[in-house]
């Protein structure tokens, strides 16, 4: 091996692979590994500077694996992929109770929060110890030098072991064909050390230049850089503290690559009242999207009409009006379904980028049915109509069926998954 090749692999868990024929290899963690799995076709590209990714252009998670994560002690994976072999845009995963959905979606986002900042910990019992693997595999679009690349991008979580290869993921062989170069990043626990290649210490930098970017509307799918939203099985709007009320910018309205939407309002200045109180104020027309919003997709009840009124001056509140009534509250009085849809959709809107990622772990939680098929078809046509992709957990049987996975929908790209004891 020549010493600028083992001077550029050195701490490194894999290289950037050009290989046609990558469905036979297994990536190893070490460098003699990796180059004796190598097949003669392979081309190792050096250059003699770090790549620098200008954009993003798409990022379309397609597999997330597990062994030893919770209930998973063989390796377990969600291939998030259609029937026409395309990566998702919907994805719906169920099972009985106790089988390991809420692990799954948590491991989905710890992977994402690792993309920024890692510093050794990662919050998962079984992948902080370094028992437990994980893989995200991704096929990702970037821009290098007016030259756009095709990635495939294993991002990898916990113990030192064998990347999976792509061989057995559900995708259209086109697709994979069309995959330039292979990445993996590994993020190790317990140390802040990262093991990737060039490219891949490339896709961590373009996310760390994004941090703290703000958005600038409604909708912002401008902000290309890629983030999950993620609303646990916990959530609620409680009411918060007036006693610190203040016009405080949001610290969560800035760029993550993972937001988590768990009790909203345990703080004033990250409390869904805040964030609506701060779009008031900042008076760019953003306000006057919310409220539409909000008519349209949250307070549909035709027999109890209610909107988005004005913020009050003296309390600094964002009231809601009755129709019928003229009666005005605040937002914590709605009901547990209206503050449920509220704190999704709203979210969502303000939170979003030209590459956002919703998982809702028990969609229907606080919902009456059919305010929750409501709120399915809202989503439905977010991921149909936006570059938003949804990934969901439920135990309802309404849900399941108004989802119709073999019921072909314009702009849907369905996929889903029913977990069941065999597979544990």
């Amino acid at each position: 091996m020549s010493r600028l090749l083992a001077d550029r692999l050195h701490d490194c868990t894999v290289f950037s692979l050009t290989n046609k024929q990558h469905g036979d290899l297994d990536v190893a963690t070490n460098v003699e590994a990796t180059l004796t799995a190598l097949p003669s076709r392979v081309e190792v590209e050096l250059t003699t500077r770090p790549p620098v990714i200008d954009r993003i252009i798409r990022f379309s998670p397609v597999r997330l694996l597990v062994s030893d994560v919770g209930l998973f002690r063989e390796p377990f994976s969600l291939d998030f992929v259609s029937e026409d072999g395309s990566p998702s845009n919907i994805f719906l995963l169920a099972s009985p109770n106790g089988l390991g959905k809420t692990t799954l979606l948590e491991t989905y986002a710890n992977i994402f929060e690792c993309l920024v900042g890692f510093n050794g910990e990662i919050r998962q019992e079984s992948l902080n110890s370094g028992r437990g693997f994980a893989q995200l595999d991704i096929i990702t679009d970037v821009e290098i030098d007016d030259r756009i690349v095709s990635l495939g991008l294993s991002l990898c979580c916990g113990r030192s072991t064998v990347a999976q290869d792509w061989s057995t993921i559900g995708l259209n062989p086109d697709l994979i064909a069309s995959i330039e170069e292979y990445s993996i990043i590994h993020f190790q626990p317990n140390t802040s050390n990262i093991s990737a290649d060039e490219l891949g210490r490339a896709v961590l930098r373009y996310f760390e230049s994004g941090i703290d970017q703000q958005p600038s509307r409604l909708y912002d799918d401008d902000h290309l850089l890629p983030t999950m939203l993620f609303f646990p099985a916990t959530r609620r709007i409680i009411r918060p503290p007036f006693g610190e009320r203040a016009i405080i910018p949001p610290p969560d309205l800035r760029y993550r690559p993972l937001q988590v939407f768990e009790d909203d309002g345990a703080e004033w200045r990250t409390s869904l009242t805040n964030l609506v109180l701060w779009t008031y104020w900042l008076n760019d027309g953003r306000y006057n999207d919310l409220q539409s919003l909000v008519e349209q997709s949250v307070l549909t009840d035709k027999d109890k009409m209610k909107s988005l009124d004005e913020v009050s001056r003296s309390t600094l509140l964002p009231r809601i009006k009755e129709h019928a009534t003229g009666r005005l509250h605040r937002l914590d009085q709605l009901s547990h379904g209206e503050r449920s849809r509220l704190q999704v959709l709203v979210r969502i809107a303000m939170h979003m980028t030209g590459s956002t990622f919703v998982s809702i772990d028990e969609l229907e939680l606080h919902l009456h049915p059919n305010w929750s098929l409501r709120l399915l078809r809202t989503l439905k046509n977010m991921a149909a109509t936006r570059p938003v992709s949804v990934i969901f957990t439920t135990h309802s049987p309404e849900i399941i069926r108004a989802f119709a996975h073999e019921e072909p929908e314009e702009g849907l790209r369905k996929g889903g998954h029913l977990i069941e004891h065999e597979e544990l």
